[in-house]
């Protein structure tokens, strides 16, 4: 029990943590309940009377929720280690406080006056970590409760963000690309999404990976915590701590989010896994964290590189005289366009042989009586090695919405958009290969050519970005704002902390509601 009177002892005692101390209390924080305990005469050595307090109030503040809701064992464990620091901070001043007040708290919970301590603290601390940044502040998140992350959120002078994310990579034995590299494909990934990381204020949020060289330039207030992640083999299945090595872009973009405070929002698919996520809310609209190989070239100006040198399709069709045949060739074809749950849920694919009109587009729409529906003619390129090396494959794609189903609505009009204006092909054509040797240079240096350009016998498509953001709403306040109680991050951290639990399924109902989860749709 922490009496009142400790706590206003405590208070008086708090003071700004010296810079020197600062990346070494973050790293205590972290650690296990009784592993501090046993290190508690090492930690009060190293921080010394000056730093002990704000120690303290960082402790608390971090085991606010174990502190309400942990079993009774990782209580007292808690209140052991409050006890010593304050004690320490105190003196005799602290044990007699702790005697002289017994009888004062027999009518309350044991805990009552740490849960009022803490309710001051969190009041104080919310203020500064949930209130908006000023241009030239910044902020420093903790660890989740996986313990990844701690990145360092920056608001420019231009009123955008920065967000700084330490990040030391590991080969293993099956890795096929070296720390450097592996480093310098994460960057230039991270560089060419961040025009794509908005918020609904239109403010960016711009992306750096910071290497262990990098933090320690920082200022020391302004060092984000490192994060440990291994190279594994190009079969491996990428995590938030471990990429396979030829991760792509939309993953790197994927797992970074992950150190940042966001969760996975699709159904596990893994029979090894499926059990421990079965609580995970997932969305329907699709999302960076939970269909980027979608989401990712629709907000990202990307280019794809397709080697079509020993494959006379494709060099026998860019050098028809045919324009149309041109135009269909790099144009998205139906299963770009529709996302894969809609064609699923929501679609009937039947052949058709209707007039062939609009011979320049893969996809037209067809008219139909209800605005609930949306129907296409889609055709697409099969391949012939001899002249006119191609034939075209037609079917009538007819798809409903009911008429209260929001996101399935916003869907429907994004395709009648996409189809008015069609986007280029976001992946190479069949028959032909990803030059990934050409398509990483011209993604690094961004002098991006015109799309269906000829390189070496490489066509290159150059995708055109078709949503705002890579972010949803709730996305975007989440990383801004971490998790922060009655904020705008709220509704999404409610149905977030489900995504990793596997028993005692309880989300509120809300969060089947994409609008709620994620702000939203795109």
């Amino acid at each position: 029990m922490i009496p009142l009177l400790m706590a206003l002892l405590f208070f008086s005692s708090v003071r700004s943590f010296s810079s020197s101390n600062a990346e070494f209390m973050r790293r205590q924080l972290s650690t296990d309940d009784r592993a501090i305990e046993r290190n508690l005469p090492t930690i009060i050595s190293r921080l010394g009377p000056q730093d002990l307090p704000q120690f303290a109030q960082n402790y608390m503040l971090a085991r606010a929720n174990r502190l309400r809701n942990g079993g009774p064992s990782e209580q007292e464990a808690i209140r052991r280690n409050l006890h010593q620091m304050y004690n320490r901070i105190h003196g005799l001043r602290g044990s007699e406080a702790s005697q002289s007040s017994s009888d004062e708290c027999t009518q309350e919970p044991a805990n009552q006056t740490i849960v009022d301590i803490l309710a001051h603290l969190e009041r104080t601390e919310r203020g500064s970590r949930c209130g908006e940044l000023s241009p030239g502040q910044h902020r420093t998140f903790p660890r989740n409760d996986f313990g990844i992350g701690g990145h360092v959120l920056k608001r420019r002078q231009d009123g955008n963000y920065q967000a700084v994310i330490g990040i030391d990579f590991q080969q293993t034995a099956g890795a096929s690309i070296s720390n450097e590299n592996m480093f310098r494909r994460v960057q230039q990934c991270l560089r060419r999404s961040s025009p794509a990381m908005r918020g609904p204020d239109g403010r960016t949020i711009e992306l750096i990976a910071a290497s262990p060289a990098d933090v320690q330039r920082l200022p020391w207030g302004e060092r984000p915590l490192m994060n440990n992640i291994s190279i594994e083999s190009p079969s491996f299945r990428s995590n938030a701590l471990a990429y396979q090595s030829d991760i792509d872009c939309a993953t790197v973009v994927h797992e970074v989010l992950h150190l940042m405070g966001l969760c996975d929002e699709y159904e596990e698919q893994s029979q090894e896994l499926s059990q421990r996520y079965a609580c995970r809310v997932v969305v329907r609209t699709p999302s960076i964290m939970r269909r980027q190989e979608e989401v990712f070239p629709r907000a990202v100006r990307t280019a794809m590189a397709c080697r079509c040198t020993n494959t006379p399709s494709c060099r026998g069709i860019m050098n028809s005289s045919d324009s149309n045949l041109r135009q269909r060739f790099l144009s998205a074809e139906a299963p770009q366009i529709l996302p894969i749950d809609f064609r699923r849920d929501r679609c009937q694919v039947l052949s058709y042989s209707g007039p062939l009109t609009e011979p320049s587009k893969n996809l037209v729409l067809l008219p139909h009586s209800n605005p609930n529906y949306i129907v296409i003619d889609s055709r697409s390129m099969g391949y012939v090695n001899q002249a006119p090396f191609h034939v075209l494959g037609r079917n009538k794609i007819t798809c409903f919405c009911p008429p209260d189903d929001r996101v399935c609505a916003d869907t429907i009009g994004r395709i009648r958009a996409d189809i008015q204006n069609p986007p280029p092909r976001n992946e190479c054509p069949d028959n032909t290969e990803t030059d990934t040797t050409l398509t990483d240079e011209l993604n690094a240096s961004g002098a991006y050519p015109a799309n269906g350009t000829m390189n070496n016998g490489s066509l290159v498509l150059i995708s055109r970005p078709t949503i705002p953001s890579l972010l949803h709403p709730s996305h975007y306040h989440r990383i801004v704002e971490g998790n922060c109680p009655g904020g705008r991050s709220a509704n999404y951290s409610q149905c977030a902390e489900w995504a990793y639990r596997g028993t005692n399924c309880n989300p509120p109902r809300q969060c089947q509601d994409d609008s709620f989860y994620l702000g939203i749709s795109q």
